[in-house]
């Protein structure tokens, strides 16, 4: 991973890690209990969230000075109850949303626009009884390299 888009993972993992348990306890939601920077398919804490860097685009001219760069967060609920699953998923990724959207005072000088472009709430698992849910936001981060 160049050093054009690791600033920018690491102002998003710390955006995640500090202005979403607010948003999440104003919701009754229980915090992340961690945010990695990979997805291993195994959630071993509860709620897990993973900030995953997935490619960077350069300008055409090839002089690497305009980078947009493109990344998924990917988070996991679970409980008992289908409804419900589905219904802190929506709650989780307004949260997600929000403190991305809400940290646009705080870029870094690098930064010229932070777009989220989707959000995708996944299938409902069922496995020994409960129920789980992987969301993702795609989100770009447009910056001029200093």
């Amino acid at each position: 991973m160049a050093d054009f888009i690791r600033p920018v993972l690491t102002w998003l993992v710390a955006v995640i890690e500090s202005d979403t348990p607010a948003l999440l306890a104003a919701a009754q939601l229980d915090a992340f209990a961690e945010v990695k920077q990979s997805w291993t398919g195994v959630a071993i804490n509860w709620p897990p969230c993973s900030v995953m860097p997935g490619h960077s685009d350069f300008d055409p001219e090839g002089t690497a000075v305009h980078g947009a760069h493109a990344f998924t967060v990917k988070f996991g609920v679970c409980g008992d109850d289908s409804d419900q699953v589905a219904a802190d998923a929506i709650g989780y990724m307004k949260a997600i949303d929000a403190a991305i959207t809400g940290a646009a005072a705080d870029w870094l000088p690098q930064m010229s626009r932070v777009f989220i472009l989707r959000h995708d709430y996944g299938p409902l698992f069922q496995k020994d009884g409960s129920f789980a849910k992987f969301p993702e936001l795609h989100l770009e981060v447009e910056t001029q390299e200093l």
